[in-house]
């Protein structure tokens, strides 16, 4: 047997052998634990980054591609076609305004052209009346005329007009708003009209129509005046005739003027509401010039 004291020294270094020993074998655990440990992770990341296909990173990239070229594409698409949009509507509002230009122009020229006509027309006149008496603008100052002329012996136009005359006449009458107007026949065939076949062919139409006549001078003076156009046509057997002359009605204001004239295409109502409103424009240029 050992002595005692060598037993407890011996126990001692057994139990310091043996935490020496475990305490080694937990340093080795623990240094193969971290150097198992980091190769694992390391391999993990280098598994993630080898993961991916470069087939696929190379499908990414062209479709990437792709999708920036039809974004390319479609500004560029986009912005040709509002150019073009910009253009068409700008040429359409160009046509546009060219057009009101061209349509104020011409309504320009034709009120130029209309004021250079209505200055060329009408004018101071004076004819032997149905009773054989000179008569003429100043005797009918103050008074609203619508002429018409032509001759005793036309066979259906003039009795047509007249017999319009009369009845736009009427009419007028009949408007309390309309002034009243006095209808005049005047003859352009001085040859065979005279005061007394004047007088007794506007007899059949009323008594209200007043006739004149004249001597070659002085029918040719008139109508010149108004811009008649009047020609004799050849003789028959008979020695009769008809003149070809202008059908048109004048309608002259109470300062002598010619205001308006109507033709043929022209019916008693429109005539007659026209007249009205000459009348209605004539009163409001007498007014605005009394101001």
């Amino acid at each position: 047997m050992l002595p005692q004291c060598f037993r407890h020294r011996l126990l001692a270094t057994s139990s310091i052998g043996r935490r020496s020993i475990f305490s080694s074998s937990l340093l080795v655990s623990q240094t193969t634990l971290c150097s198992n440990y980091r190769p694992v992770r390391i391999n993990c990341q280098i598994r993630q980054c080898s993961s991916s296909n470069p087939d696929t990173e190379s499908k990414r990239k062209v479709t990437l591609n792709e999708l920036r070229r039809k974004q390319d594409d479609s500004k560029f698409l986009f912005n040709w076609r509002s150019a073009l949009t910009a253009l068409g509507l700008g040429g359409i509002v160009l046509a546009i305004m060219f057009r009101v230009r061209q349509q104020k122009d011409a309504e320009r020229l034709k009120r130029q052209r209309a004021a250079i006509g209505k200055s060329m027309i009408g004018g101071d006149w004076e004819l032997v009346n149905q009773d054989g008496q000179l008569q003429g603008t100043k005797d009918f100052l103050g008074k609203w005329l619508l002429l018409y002329f032509g001759f005793t012996h036309c066979p259906d136009i003039c009795p047509d007009e007249i017999e319009k005359m009369i009845k736009v006449v009427e009419m007028t009458e009949a408007d309390k708003e309309t002034l009243p107007i006095i209808p005049v026949f005047i003859s352009i065939d001085p040859e065979r009209d005279t005061a007394e076949r004047v007088k007794k062919y506007i007899k059949d139409f009323s008594n209200k129509l007043i006739g004149f006549t004249g001597t070659k001078e002085q029918v040719d003076k008139v109508a010149k005046t108004f811009r008649v156009y009047h020609s004799q046509g050849p003789r028959n057997a008979e020695d009769d005739y008809i003149v070809d002359h202008t059908v048109i009605m004048y309608l002259i204001d109470p300062d002598g003027k010619f205001i308006d004239y109507y033709g043929q295409n022209r019916t008693a109502s429109e005539i007659a509401e026209v007249i009205k409103l000459q009348q209605l424009k004539f009163d409001l240029g007498k007014k605005k010039g009394w101001w």
